[in-house]
């Protein structure tokens, strides 16, 4: 699983976000399993006292989900698909930022995350989480797959 920035070089991830700034970045899975497979990729939105998945446990984040992604993959292919986002309403007052709404692909979330100033990294940490489930043929459910990838954020004052 991999996140791509614009550009599809690493360097291109945003990091400092201002709210009501549309952003954008390519997730994509890549399949190497031996035969054909179905996942699911779940998007969290996290602050930095959320758990992050714990692939030691073998255990997702416990923040639920706010958008899905649903798709299939033949064996030794790949699969990507964009993914823009934006906090499109918060405030940020003192030592305290909370990103109250948050956009991913085009529907909007009421997620209210409060973050507090980091003086030693000098942010606002947030992060956008990218969890991916298989489909399991012989139980009929989705498994978390172990796999995660992590975008972190810096949210800004507004534009």
């Amino acid at each position: 699983m991999y996140l791509l920035g614009t550009g599809q070089e690493a360097q291109n991830y945003p990091f400092n976000i201002a709210m009501g700034q549309n952003y954008s970045v390519d997730v994509g899975v890549g399949n190497h399993l031996g035969s054909s497979a179905s996942y699911v990729l779940y998007l969290k939105f996290q602050n930095e006292n959320d758990l992050l998945p714990n692939s030691t446990s073998m255990t997702p984040s416990p923040v639920s989900p706010l958008y899905e992604y649903r798709f299939s993959i033949p064996d030794g292919k790949n699969w990507e698909a964009p993914l823009t986002f934006s906090v499109s309403k918060g405030t940020i007052s003192n030592n305290q930022s909370v990103a109250e709404t948050l956009m991913l692909n085009g529907f909007n979330f009421n997620v209210n995350k409060p973050a507090f100033w980091d003086s030693n990294s000098s942010t606002f940490t947030y992060r956008i989480v990218c969890e991916l489930w298989l489909y399991n043929t012989t139980s009929n459910l989705d498994q978390f797959n172990y796999r995660f990838v992590e975008l972190n954020l810096n949210l800004t004052s507004t534009t």
